[in-house]
């Protein structure tokens, strides 16, 4: 951060290299915007220069939670995290959430590749649905061991799932019907013709977190225009931010988090091979 220059971070990406790299940036006076990292506690450390473009693990956690109970209609729930920062952050949100449909929890550390007694345990325990808190690799092998195995109950995963890569791990027949939740807008319904606009600059699709990073760089070149060169000044109006963007509306509160009216959870279905938006999960 010895560089004067640099004035602001779009991100970090995830929400175990945010724990690490966040008190570096805080002591330089950095401000960041992270279009995706989702740990609830980041906000909670003290951190001035932290803000996040989408609704933290105790938005989408109890969110994945309600479209469980209320639109699957989950009996028994399995809840698996993988051990990290995120995966166990939301797996505890989505257990504490649906409370007694919770037959059982369990850990798959990221690099396991047996799953057998995993798949074991759900079987044991009868779950219909199973919640997995994770990133896409490791979700996609679990789930495609579980089909494997014959096992038909619903594979429910957060926002780390939400990826091609996904699919692939677990194969299109296996992946077909699983659910991901995202506390991040459908990016073919950002606004302003977002996405023509980033298929023309880049000749594909706008993916997950696209439109959100593009409304964070946003905000970082609307204090250029007003003439912010300190790093103080960039973070003061970054706080100070009101506007809408592409996703939404861009504010922060004191601690960095989105206001609450602008945070929405969606759920995706896999269908044919492709992670399509389902539907908005209501507040209640």
């Amino acid at each position: 951060m010895a560089d004067p220059k640099i004035m602001g971070v779009v991100g970090p990406a995830f929400s175990g290299e945010s724990a690490a790299a966040l008190p570096l940036f805080d002591q330089g006076q950095v401000t960041i915007v992270s279009p995706s990292a989702t740990r609830t506690n980041l906000s909670q450390r003290g951190w001035s220069t932290f803000h996040r473009l989408i609704g933290n693990d105790a938005s989408q956690g109890p969110a994945a939670a309600r479209y469980i109970d209320t639109v699957l209609r989950a009996r028994k729930a399995f809840v698996i995290d993988d051990t990290g920062a995120y995966g166990r952050g939301l797996a505890d949100e989505v257990a504490a959430t649906l409370s007694g449909k919770v037959v059982q929890r369990a850990a798959v550390p990221p690099r396991q590749v047996d799953f057998s007694s995993v798949v074991s345990q759900i079987r044991s325990a009868g779950a219909d649905v199973v919640f997995y808190g994770g990133y896409y690799s490791s979700g996609g092998a679990l789930l495609k061991a579980m089909r494997d195995a014959g096992l038909t109950a619903t594979f429910v995963g957060g926002d780390g799932v939400k990826d091609a890569g996904f699919i692939r791990a677990a194969g299109v027949r296996a992946a077909e019907g699983a659910v991901i939740t995202c506390a991040c807008l459908p990016p073919e319904r950002a606004s302003r013709d977002f996405p023509a606009h980033y298929r023309a600059g880049f000749g594909k699709d706008a993916g997950t977190y696209s439109a959100e990073a593009y409304d964070a760089a946003s905000i970082f070149l609307a204090g250029f225009e007003a003439d912010r060169t300190t790093r103080r000044d960039m973070e003061a109006f970054v706080d100070a931010y009101a506007q809408d963007g592409v996703t939404g509306r861009l504010q922060f509160t004191p601690q960095g988090e989105l206001v609450d009216s602008a945070i929405v959870v969606w759920a995706y279905r896999v269908t044919d091979g492709t992670v399509v938006a389902d539907s908005e999960i209501p507040r209640t």
